[in-house]
């Protein structure tokens, strides 16, 4: 997603009430923007503030400064970020003066133009640490850059993200929440208000992303992060209706998929030890016909149509007619098995011996 701006973000309410005070003439202070998407938000939000003609509150798109600011690189927006202990690349390492916060933004850019929705656990994966928290040193440059006079644009905008991380370290920022410069911006982002201090809640404008439906998490993901409905449905039950999570649990239903399929598949061509292994780990109760018919049931999705666009082109020969419609008929059979209570181990190792069979005549063929 390209040129985020307030009116293609999928809350339409929440984009409204910031457009508004965008439009606002004597709008000022700090504002305290609390969700699981609330982060880009407050980037196009920070971008409509900055914009040299926005239209109706939101930023144009196209002047010098949403360009600058499109790129994350307009020297009066300025990010707050959480962070740890941080090694540099080799290619960083080389880099003459990339170390400390310059490291960390370094980082930071390229993380949030891959995903506008990162969440903390995206951005500590990326930093490769375990942990990421806000050091003081880092509300205390907040600070100097609030007091700092804007560069090029009529107003400056410091972006603080992972505000419920400040614990009671937030407290030396009160004042310059409170009554922050002419012309100068806070904007907090938090996943949860419960860990933010009522002291910077009381000094803050307050706004709350609600949970998207189904349909509008659909509709957003399709249209905007070029997402598959069929994803989307898969993980949406437990999206808690947040874009991030959403992206965050088809990133790692596609990854699981993609690493077990391959590993069975693999298991299934071989036909040997492994097999047993396989079926073992599999499962703690592995002679438990309901958990074997689970198994059982995988065995046919990872071959269902939908998870061609993984890649491995054994999966994609094996998710067509008729090599789909055997494995289908060995799963029917299987779970017919089971229903009869016949061992579940033994129904297991022959439904593997049958699908290696297929494997053969499909995919080696």
């Amino acid at each position: 997603m390209k040129n985020i701006r307030l009116s293609e973000l999928p809350h339409e309410s929440v984009s409204s009430e910031l457009r508004g005070h965008v439009a606002n003439p004597r709008v000022s202070g700090t504002f305290l923007l609390i969700g699981e998407d609330a982060l880009p938000y407050a980037y196009a939000f920070a971008r409509a503030l900055l914009c040299e003609s926005p239209i109706d509150g939101d930023a144009c798109g196209t002047c010098s400064t949403c360009r600058k600011t499109n790129k994350i690189l307009h020297p009066d927006l300025v990010w707050i970020v959480p962070s740890g202990k941080v090694q540099a690349t080799k290619e960083e390492k080389e880099m003459k003066g990339l170390e400390g916060r310059a490291l960390v933004m370094n980082k930071w850019v390229t993380a949030f133009r891959k995903n506008p929705f990162i969440r903390y656990e995206d951005w500590a994966s990326e930093l490769k640490v375990k942990n990421i928290n806000l050091p003081v040193a880092d509300l205390r440059y907040a600070i100097e850059q609030i007091q700092t006079r804007q560069y090029e644009a009529q107003r400056k905008v410091v972006i603080i993200w992972g505000a419920d991380m400040m614990g009671t370290g937030g407290n030396i920022m009160l004042k310059t929440l409170e009554e922050p410069p002419a012309n100068r911006f806070i904007i907090l982002v938090a996943r949860n208000k419960s860990s933010i201090l009522p002291t910077i809640r009381s000094r803050s404008i307050i706004i709350t992303l609600p949970p998207l439906s189904e349909n509008q998490l659909i509709t957003f993901l399709s249209s905007q992060m070029r997402v598959s409905t069929e994803e989307v449905v898969t993980v949406a039950e437990w999206g808690r209706g947040s874009v991030s999570l959403t992206l965050s649990l088809i990133k790692e239903n596609s990854r699981l998929a993609k690493g077990r399929a391959t590993e069975l598949w693999n298991i299934i061509h071989q036909k040997g030890p492994e097999w047993q292994t396989w079926i073992n780990s599999s499962t703690d109760k592995v002679d438990s016909i309901s958990t074997t018919k689970e198994i059982v049931k995988w065995i046919l999705s990872i071959v269902d149509p939908q998870f061609a666009h993984l890649g491995h082109k054994h999966i994609q020969v094996l998710s067509q007619p008729p090599a789909l419609k055997e494995i289908m008929t060995l799963v029917e059979d299987a779970l017919y098995s089971l229903n009869r209570n016949v061992n579940p181990k033994l129904t297991l190792h022959y439904l593997l011996n049958r699908l290696h069979e297929v494997y053969k005549k499909y995919v080696d063929n």
